[in-house]
């Protein structure tokens, strides 16, 4: 989709409202301006997303501009935005609002607005990152706003911000690093040029290599309940956190650990 959007509420590039459902491989470009839940891609969403990406800028003058999102209450997935992002109240680069689950995604647009201005979004998000110069009268935060995240980042330096209520601050250098993503490579879903560049999702074919996670570090096992995973120091225990895929494996202590 390529338009020029304009309205009141529930606007999007491609989706005004979406209660359910699968929304894929889909793009938009152009621009977006209204009054309140506003997103590139979807204004009120409550599908599945996945590798999707919005080059739009969006303009809110109320609550709820998102740079793809406005409002969402589905999932999104290995999604990016691009789009400079203008509002006043919960303005995010990537979801304003979010009550669903945001995993493999990331916002590359400015964002601005008056409080509650954040990099990418808020709520439960997972194995994502914001690099877009962030702005705001109060309440502002480099990557998030309340929730949860884990495994997610933001760029200090090109964000102009050193704060943020979730996410992990690093310098341009430190998040342009294939060592700053340990974790990261459950699923298959990222690739970086190492040193030179973001991560960029695998479905934009741009140059780098795939992100692979770096092997186990236990003291042996296979996970099952006959044979679980042996772990003998501290530092064994914490690497389980980099492994999602072995949150529902066995376990045994072999040392009394501090």
């Amino acid at each position: 989709s390529h338009s020029i959007v304009s309205g009141l509420g529930s606007l999007g590039g491609l989706v005004g409202y979406s209660e359910r459902g699968q929304i894929d491989l889909c793009y938009s470009l152009g621009s977006i301006s209204g009054q309140r839940t506003i997103g590139g891609l979807c204004g009120n969403n409550g599908a599945n997303v996945s590798s999707c990406y919005s080059a739009v800028d969006v303009t809110g003058t109320g609550e709820s501009t998102g740079g793809l999102i406005g409002y969402n209450h589905g999932s999104v997935i290995a999604c990016k935005a691009t789009g400079n992002v203008q509002g006043v109240d919960f303005v995010g680069g990537l979801v304003a609002e979010n009550i669903g689950v945001i995993t493999h995604c990331y916002a590359q647009g400015s964002v601005h607005g008056n409080s509650f201005v954040y990099g990418l979004g808020s709520g439960q998000i997972l194995y994502s990152y914001s690099t877009g110069l962030v702005s705001g009268s109060e309440n502002v935060s480099g990557f998030a706003i309340g929730g949860s995240t884990y495994l997610c980042y933001w760029d200090t330096e090109t964000s102009q911000v050193s704060e943020s209520v979730t996410g992990k601050g690093k310098t341009t250098a430190q998040i342009q690093s294939a060592s700053a993503y340990r974790g990261w490579g459950y699923g298959g879903h990222w690739v970086i040029d190492n040193g030179n560049e973001y991560p960029r999702l695998i479905w934009e074919n741009t140059p780098g290599e795939l992100l692979v996670d770096r092997p186990r570090s236990y003291d042996g096992g296979t996970g099952e309940p006959n044979n679980p995973y042996k772990i003998h120091t501290a530092q064994q225990f914490a690497s389980i956190a980099y492994y999602p895929e072995d949150f529902d494996k066995n376990f045994i202590l072999t040392n009394n650990i501090d």
